[in-house]
């Protein structure tokens, strides 16, 4: 018996809009480029360090709650975040580009790490206020790498509170490696640009739902 021929939204489901992927990596790869031009001199700007310097020395108090969302920057993070991708929007596409864009992520932070050479705060300034043990090079920070391709990656399945989320989660990985002693600014700021640059090829690979709204509205946006 011959199959039913699937009708035309169904075979258009997805799609891969690759003039935005392009203006998308193009931006991120200039983030990437130019925190990387500014971190290569020896030693930490002015500015970097007073920005550094305001968020390290914050009260204590800051601590427990920074320290959840961080996780989503850790190397099991990928996993977690796919496994309730899947269950929350039962498609293949959502936990699929999240597992390429958060290894892809930590990946690249591994590589840029051994050729840039940017060593943590504590070796390049002083009374830096240490709340977690960090080990290797600074530049980039690979928890900033993977919560933002992750949230890059899972943006398109994302309901407008869903979205406000995830730009919060991210910058409380952000803030959250400074304050904790483990990064400098420019170790977040190039982090994210590189997680942001992964997340979208990730998605290019994957492909995009066609029409979001019809995704939010049939319940499976998050």
């Amino acid at each position: 018996m011959m199959r039913a021929p699937r009708d035309a939204t169904t075979r258009q489901a997805h799609h891969r809009p690759y003039r935005r992927f392009g203006l998308g990596i193009a931006v991120a790869a200039v983030v990437v480029i130019a925190s990387w031009t500014l971190v290569v001199r020896p030693d930490v700007t002015p500015a970097e360090e007073r920005l550094f310097r305001v968020v390290n020395t914050a009260p204590d108090v800051l601590w427990p709650l920074l320290w959840p969302p961080m996780q989503l920057g850790t190397i099991v993070a990928p996993v977690v975040v796919a496994a309730a991708a899947a269950a929350a929007l039962r498609r293949w596409r959502p936990p699929t580009a999240a597992l390429i864009a958060g290894y892809t992520a930590w990946a690249a932070a591994q590589v840029v790490k051994a050729t840039v050479v940017r060593y943590r705060p504590d070796a390049l300034l002083t009374d830096v206020v240490l709340r977690e043990g960090a080990h290797g090079l600074g530049f980039v920070s690979g928890h900033a790498a993977i919560a933002t391709a992750l949230a890059t990656a899972l943006w398109p399945y994302l309901s407008t509170r869903g979205r406000m989320l995830s730009l919060a989660l991210v910058a409380a990985v952000g803030l959250g490696r400074i304050y904790a002693g483990a990064h400098l600014p420019l170790d977040v700021v190039g982090g994210v640009a590189i997680g942001a640059l992964i997340g979208i090829a990730a998605n290019a690979v994957v492909g995009l739902p066609s029409d979001r709204r019809r995704v939010n509205s049939s319940g499976t946006g998050l």
